[in-house]
């Protein structure tokens, strides 16, 4: 009798290496202590970024936010963005084995004040690279992701500006929560106190309207990344772009839902309470932002 074949190895699992306040470590050994101010309150400013073609996108303006977001925070790491960037660049080197075997990933950069036990405590400033769902990104910028317009308010520009990158999103979590029982695979736009729409915790939003673009004043969003690269776009595609406050009805009736976000881009979307059909194909200005996008960061 010949014996049966025996099934093929997996192959090794990728150990990727992070940083933390100047050692580089496995990812998976990356911890903060108990008494972090990060786990106890929750102070946590974040940024996170991405690759494309092996090459960090937009990593001065990504960078930019981040010294922004610690300055409001008063979260005083003991490194200037120069530093920074250059632990990017090596996080990128140390990591070659892992964007040889996905393509491209992302990278997470996160500063907490430290410990809140102990007086004048050094901050923590950690670096890790993430894995980038590129199956899942792809689905949506073919078939679009749904869109649930939740009733949860963001909080008010008095309690933070909603211009720096924190990890205080209970908000969203919840928002999230109730979108994926609409539809298991929505994301919530949340509103604002006026119940315009503001954005979801994936991505700034926009909608089509007769060929034009409108998203929310920029005060009342954060300042998205990959937003500005899509608005630069469409100036050199003539296509007009404009802020203004924009009610559920009006993303309901839009001839497009856009979303832009780090990890994905840009992507389209549709909202699951709309009437009508839902729309199967992406819209012509989706198709040509998205083509000049993918244009741009091969340059």
């Amino acid at each position: 009798m010949t014996p049966s074949a025996k099934p093929p190895l997996s192959p090794k699992p990728i150990q990727s290496l992070g940083w933390i306040n100047g050692q580089w470590i496995e990812s998976s050994k990356l911890s903060l202590p108990i008494d972090d101010a990060g786990l106890r309150q929750g102070v946590i400013a974040v940024e996170r970024l991405r690759t494309y073609h092996g090459r960090l996108f937009q990593s001065p303006t990504h960078l930019q936010r981040f010294f922004a977001t610690i300055e409001t925070l008063s979260i005083k790491v003991e490194l200037g963005v120069k530093e920074v960037a250059e632990l990017l660049s090596q996080l990128l080197i140390r990591n070659q084995a892992l964007l040889d075997q996905d393509g491209d990933i992302g990278i997470t950069v996160l500063a907490t004040p430290g410990s809140i036990s102990r007086g004048n405590s050094t901050a923590t400033l950690l670096i890790h690279p993430n894995q980038i769902d590129h199956r899942k990104l792809r689905s949506r910028q073919l078939g679009g992701q749904p869109v649930w317009i939740s009733d949860t308010v963001q909080p008010p520009p008095t309690s933070w500006s909603r211009q720096i990158k924190v990890r205080s999103r209970v908000h969203y979590y919840l928002a999230d929560q109730a979108a994926r029982e609409q539809n298991e695979n929505a994301v919530a736009l949340l509103v604002d106190q006026d119940g315009s729409v503001t954005e979801t915790s994936i991505a700034n939003v926009a909608i089509v309207r007769s060929s034009k673009i409108y998203s929310p004043a920029k005060d009342r969003v954060l300042n998205g990344v990959t937003q500005t690269v899509i608005e630069s776009i469409a100036k050199e595609l003539a296509i007009d772009w404009q802020y203004e406050t924009i009610s559920p009805d009006q993303v309901r009736q839009c001839d497009e839902l856009l979303l832009m976000g780090t990890d994905g881009g840009i992507w389209w979307g549709w909202d699951v309470q709309r009437t009508g059909s839902v729309p199967s194909d992406p819209g012509p200005i989706f198709v040509r932002l998205r083509q000049q996008l993918d244009q741009f960061v091969t340059k």
